[in-house]
């Protein structure tokens, strides 16, 4: 368990250095066409969705969640020219998040990231639907609705979703399994080249995900976790460390 935990968090340093030197305003700028938009806004939309968990379990009244994640996919969409045009291969997406626990069941989640140009900020609610402290073969059973503001110089985008989230609460590993949906709405700050998208012009994409991932406790009050996640025909991955008190 010590060896990957020390696995996971040397990806999560490395993931994040990557992806905190790769922008995408350049490059959405530069290869912007009609086409592409729809695919670009699909990707990017299931990056952001894929923080909505790591667990079916809330927080608890009094408690907090304080962690860092980074969600990436391993190629982009075979449609999303943007990205195929710029050579862009594997690429992620570094988050810090926090959650407090209240009371009835209730934990308020706000999540942000800022690097290379790229600023998103957000936040959702999540309700546990089964908590059962008692009974460990019992799934930990939550859903989570999430709103965020994604924007960068050459575009911006709201994007909200929705996730029922399962876990187990084992004696070495805490596996955890959800379902999520994204509604993505991408507006381009820019014009392509050839005219046929103007400043201003926007699509909206409705895509569904799957995650798969386990929790590990290196440490009292400490979890690492990593996963895979189905992505509407993409594959993707997230990880990350934090604190629960």
């Amino acid at each position: 368990m010590k060896n990957f935990s020390r696995l996971m968090m040397l990806c999560l340093i490395a993931v994040s250095c990557s992806a905190a030197k790769a922008g995408l305003s350049e490059e959405f700028s530069q290869y912007l066409t009609n086409s592409a938009m729809k695919p670009m806004a699909r990707d990017l939309g299931g990056l952001i969705g894929m923080t909505d968990f790591h667990t079916g379990r809330t927080t608890g009244f009094p408690g907090f969640d304080v962690g860092v994640a980074v969600n990436g996919q391993f190629s982009p969409r075979s449609d999303n020219t943007i990205l195929k045009s710029a050579g862009v291969r594997a690429f992620a997406m570094p988050m810090v998040q926090a959650s407090v626990g209240l009371p009835y069941d209730l934990e308020v989640c706000v999540r942000g990231t800022g690097y290379a140009g790229n600023a998103l900020v957000g936040g959702g609610v999540r309700y546990s639907l089964i908590r059962p402290d008692l009974a460990k073969f019992i799934p930990d059973l939550s859903v989570g609705v999430f709103y965020d503001s994604f924007t960068n110089d050459s575009f911006k985008m709201r994007h909200m979703s929705g996730s029922l989230i399962a876990s187990f609460d084992l004696p070495l590993v805490k596996p955890y399994i959800g379902v999520g949906i994204d509604n993505t709405k991408l507006e381009t700050k820019v014009s392509a080249a050839d005219a046929t998208v103007l400043a201003g012009d926007s699509v909206t994409d409705t895509s569904p995900r799957v995650s798969l991932g386990v929790n590990i406790t290196p440490f009292p009050l400490t979890y690492v976790y990593g996963g895979y996640t189905w992505l509407n025909g993409s594959n993707g991955f997230q990880t990350g460390l934090g604190v629960r008190f």
